[in-house]
This record gives structure tokens, C-alpha cells and sequence, in this order.
């Protein structure tokens, strides 16, 4: 409903949504102990960022 919302509003095509982005911000503050997303930010070295196959899947999903 909050995507029929946008797609109104701003007049852009909505194609989807990631939901497991709002589970990687509340697992990367500390309150997940399993981090979940596409891509894995290692805060102890400069938060370089690593795919994680979750990553390549979803990129084979949206080909």
C-alpha cells in the first residue's frame, strides 16, 4: 500500500521493494546478532563492503 502510495505521489514506476534492508540497518546497530542483506560492512576495517551470495542471487533473480 505505502509503494501504491509513492508511486502516486512522486508519478514513478514502482517495481518492488528489498525488505530485508530495514533487518540489515537494526541487525548493523547492534540489535540482531545475525546480520542479514545483500552486501556485509566490516565495521572493524574502514567498513569495506563484501557480496554476500545473497548478492549474486538476487543479481541472477533481477537479470
Amino acid at each position: 500500500m505505502v509503494l501504491l502510495f509513492v508511486k502516486q505521489l512522486f508519478h514513478v514506476p514502482v517495481l518492488g521493494h528489498l525488505p530485508w534492508g530495514c533487518i540489515d540497518l537494526l541487525s548493523a546497530s547492534g540489535n540482531y546478532k545475525k546480520r542479514y542483506g545483500l552486501v556485509y560492512a566490516d565495521f572493524e576495517h574502514d567498513l569495506y563492503r563484501y557480496k554476500n551470495d545473497s548478492f549474486y542471487w538476487y543479481k541472477k533473480v533481477i537479470a
